[in-house]
């Protein structure tokens, strides 16, 4: 199989994946969407806390539609969709789907761990008002998910053919393939975890760059003129 047709056909089994996830939401079935979670996002909330958050969402009141799903490496997907609100009202949607174990899991994205905090809060707030203390250990739990991450873009450029290799202090994150030209890559990771980046060709007069974005904000970057670019952090 060739490359192009590998990457077609894990596009297409992480859009199937997705279109199996956002069914399931739209009819509320939330225990098969925590099953269905990338284990880093497993880790952040309990399955009671899961569907706690998305009945406070609403989440099977809205209809999904899974537009398309484009490759970032070899194990991670974004995915486009449509979400359409009760009144009517639709917004676009942008998360990702990660391969684990053979499976497309669903890996929540910065701006949907804000989200979910947003509901917890909400339930925070109503569990104050009733005396009861669960809602609020939820939220307790969902906003700490939130602030443990943060998300990552790498942005790498190489006028000559480059080896490129990226990774987290887990490893949860670890991304190894050829590049030529631009590419970006986005990932929630651990707040506290360091990240190992490179871009390295043996052509000759090759310029090589990586800049790193932490929440939108650049945070390290390198250039080198012999093809060897390195940042470490």
């Amino acid at each position: 199989m060739q490359p192009t047709q590998e990457a077609e056909s894990a596009e297409d089994s992480a859009l199937a994946a997705a279109q199996d996830y956002y069914a399931a939401a739209g009819a509320g079935n939330y225990n098969y969407t925590y099953n269905e979670l990338s284990s880093y996002a497993q880790n952040q909330f309990t399955e009671d806390e899961w569907v706690a958050d998305n009945t406070a969402l609403g989440s099977d009141a809205a209809s999904y539609g899974v537009d398309s799903a484009q490759m970032v490496d070899d194990s991670t997907a974004e995915v486009y969709l449509t979400v359409t609100s009760p009144d009517g009202s639709a917004s676009e949607r942008t998360t990702q789907f990660v391969l684990e174990n053979g499976s497309w899991k669903h890996e929540l994205t910065q701006s949907e761990y804000d989200l979910f905090a947003g509901a917890s809060a909400s339930a925070s707030a109503s569990a104050s008002a009733s005396g009861s203390v669960s809602a609020s250990a939820s939220a307790s739990a969902s906003t700490s998910a939130n602030t443990n991450t943060k998300h990552v873009k790498i942005v790498i450029t190489s006028d000559k053919p480059a080896d490129v290799s990226i990774n987290d202090d887990s490893l949860n994150w670890f991304v190894t393939e050829e590049i030529t030209g631009s590419k970006i890559y986005e990932r929630d990771i651990r707040k506290n975890s360091g990240l190992s980046v490179s871009a390295t060709t043996d052509a000759y007069n090759a310029q090589t760059t990586i800049e790193v974005y932490e929440n939108g904000s650049l945070v390290a970057q390198d250039s080198d003129s012999n093809g060897f670019a390195i940042v470490n952090y």
